[in-house]
């Protein structure tokens, strides 16, 4: 978990998943694995291969540096980019097998990267390769006939419908079909964590707690959800009868409750992004009332 690197897996339920996961794992026919599938943080892989390739990798490591140190804050030069191609080109061809993963990401690290947030071709922009790049890895997961993956991850990766460009459930759901289920995950009211953003920039300190009372705006589906059925509740919107006013519910547009690792501290309670719900998700998972995370 510490290799991971990112601050919202730093935290006591993670942990907890994970113990208990090791727990299932010892007495069970099949092993769960747990795995990141976001190329956010390459240092653990640039040790790796700093550890398996030796000195002879030297010239195609050394200008790499410290990469990754700063995330996704700065745009990095494109020709990191190129370096992270060649040092991968040279591990396909002479490296271990073990070193191909970690170069793998190192090479998507450096791609993303150094693309900019914003561009008038999307298919630029960061955010976009990003997305492409977590699809990849899970779609290299599924290369096992029997494997079954379940990824984990903020509802505007899982959504099939983007409103500008691709999005990582966009790839999964033209990949796999059906076969890929995406599972909204939502909440009524409570708290989250997150860095605050401050006149476009974030505020030093570190992540604080944010309360969200309930949503009750006519459109947030959040709010429809919790009068429908009061309390956590899972809703397949796969199968099953729908009377029609249920069905043009489905088919309008709504909005979604929307934070990430960053929020505004007058405006979190009001950060909604617009959904169809009948395009974006197979499902939701609601809880009625949740609680920010404990950090470690």
């Amino acid at each position: 978990m510490a290799g991971l690197g990112f601050w919202t897996l730093n935290t006591a339920e993670m942990l907890t998943v994970l113990q208990r996961l090791r727990e299932h794992n010892r007495t069970a026919d099949r092993p769960v694995r747990f795995v990141g599938i976001d190329p956010q943080h390459p240092m653990m892989a640039l040790a790796e291969l700093r550890a398996c390739l030796g000195k002879a990798a030297a010239p195609l490591l050394d200008p790499l540096g410290d990469l990754g140190a700063s995330g996704f804050l700065r745009q990095l030069d494109r020709q990191v980019e190129a370096d992270a191609r060649r040092l991968e080109e040279y591990v396909n061809e002479h490296g271990p097998p073990e070193a191909r993963e970690p170069a793998r990401i190192v090479r998507q690290f450096a791609d993303v990267a150094s693309r900019p947030y914003a561009h008038a071709d999307p298919a630029r922009t960061l955010g976009v390769a990003r997305d492409r790049y977590m699809a990849e890895n899970v779609a290299l997961l599924m290369a096992d006939p029997g494997a079954k993956v379940a990824v984990w991850a903020h509802n505007a990766h899982i959504t099939k419908r983007a409103r500008a460009a691709p999005v990582m459930g966009t790839h999964l759901a033209r990949t796999f079909g059906a076969a890929y289920y995406a599972l909204g995950l939502l909440f009524g009211h409570g708290e989250f964590r997150a860095h605050r953003r401050r006149f476009g920039r974030l505020v030093r300190g570190g992540p604080v707690r944010f309360r969200v009372p309930p949503a009750d705006t006519g459109r947030n589906v959040e709010a429809r959800l919790s009068a429908a059925h009061p309390g956590d509740h899972v809703v397949d919107l796969r199968g099953g009868d729908r009377p029609e006013p249920v069905s043009a519910w489905l088919a309008a547009p709504g909005e979604l409750r929307s934070f990430g690792a960053v929020a505004r501290r007058l405006t979190a309670r009001r950060t909604f992004t617009p959904t169809v719900l009948a395009e974006a998700f197979d499902g939701l998972a609601f809880l009625d009332r949740v609680g920010g995370s404990t950090p470690l």
